[in-house]
């Protein structure tokens, strides 16, 4: 599946990927097949040729809500909107399949990085907090 870049990452690509074709070696960490559930679908961002971000997304049946399990983007890349751009594709691919909502579990894949920072990074992007259960961030898509 490929999906057209955003205005944020104009030279980012995007596409579904398999584990064994992740070749960078964060990236390659985050995929291993222990952090995937049943119906965990990953892609990748590039840029040019190379792998910089990954999107790891849960579909469980429709009408639940589409799962952001993780957005990781590799150190040296970070703060260049590429976090974002995995974000909006997330999206947009629950959209394209049918998902009225889709949800997270903010937690920091950095241990330099805030809980506190990520909740306000969703926030920004339009989640909120769940009312029904706290620990958890949505939005309507």
């Amino acid at each position: 599946m490929r999906i057209r870049p955003t205005r944020n990452a104009a030279t980012t690509g995007f596409r579904r990927i398999e584990p064994a074709d992740i070749q960078h070696a964060q990236l390659r960490e985050r995929a291993s097949p222990e952090m995937q559930a049943a119906h965990t679908e990953l892609f990748v961002a590039t840029k040019g040729s190379e792998q910089v971000g990954l999107l790891s997304l849960d579909f469980p049946p429709v009408p639940q809500p589409l799962e952001l399990y993780e957005v990781f983007v590799v150190s040296e890349c970070r703060c260049q909107g590429i976090g974002a751009f995995l974000l909006e594709q997330a999206e947009m691919v629950g959209r394209r399949r049918g998902y009225q909502s889709i949800q997270l579990k903010p937690h920091p894949l950095d241990p330099e990085q805030r809980q506190e920072y990520l909740v306000e990074w969703y926030s920004r992007h339009g989640y909120s907090r769940s009312s029904s259960a706290p620990d958890f961030m949505s939005k309507m898509l």
